[in-house]
């Protein structure tokens, strides 16, 4: 990776305001309202290791430990498309985690920039050095091209996942400060620009 696509040198851009829009997607902080459609989410992608709903409800919509979580809804026709989450907040280590459950056939690209969004909201809010997001073979081409640029593979847990009736490797990603600031910021800023001169 090069010293420009790491956000080095003179006139790198740092992480945006934590923008929660573009032209074609936005986020709404979750609320409790919306547990049931997040349960049901989950359930219809797959994830066989829930709780039951009222456990679900009372722990937070499943993460007591969630830093933010958002509801992703398509802006062309208020659709819900799911949700992204920041979790597990460490300010010691200064890294937190980052999951996005979404129908992601139903949704091209719109997946990659609630991504995206989630992602910089967590640099810009809070002082991390890094962000990880875990993720399958069958998840990983959803995340798009642009995230793949700046994401950096850390680990692969084989056998990890039990997940739409099979055992998955999780590949576990980092998405560094410096890299974000750079190519990150920078696609932040393309995708918001419309909706800023909007508003």
């Amino acid at each position: 990776m090069t010293d420009q696509a790491r956000g080095e040198g003179v006139g790198a851009p740092r992480p945006v305001f934590p923008s929660l829009s573009t032209s074609r997607v936005r986020l709404r902080p979750a609320t409790r309202a919306d547990g049931e459609a997040f349960y049901s989410l989950l359930l219809e992608l797959g994830l066989s290791t829930l709780p039951t709903l009222d456990q679900w409800l009372d722990g937070g919509l499943g993460m007591r430990d969630a830093a933010a979580q958002f509801a992703v809804y398509r802006r062309s026709d208020d659709a819900l498309l799911g949700f992204t989450t920041l979790y597990q907040l460490d300010p010691n280590a200064r890294h937190v985690k980052a999951g996005v459950y979404a129908r992601f056939e139903q949704a091209p690209g719109l997946a990659a920039e609630a991504s995206v969004l989630t992602l910089n909201y967590g640099f810009a809010m809070w002082d991390v050095r890094k962000i990880y997001f875990h993720t399958t073979e069958a998840s990983l081409p959803h995340y798009g091209g642009a995230i793949a640029k700046v994401a950096r593979r850390e680990a692969v847990l084989p056998n990890h996942l039990f997940f739409r009736g099979q055992l998955w490797d999780v590949h576990v990603f980092a998405i560094y400060r410096e890299d974000w600031a750079g190519a990150g910021a920078r696609l932040v800023e393309r995708l918001t620009r419309h909706v800023q001169a909007a508003s």
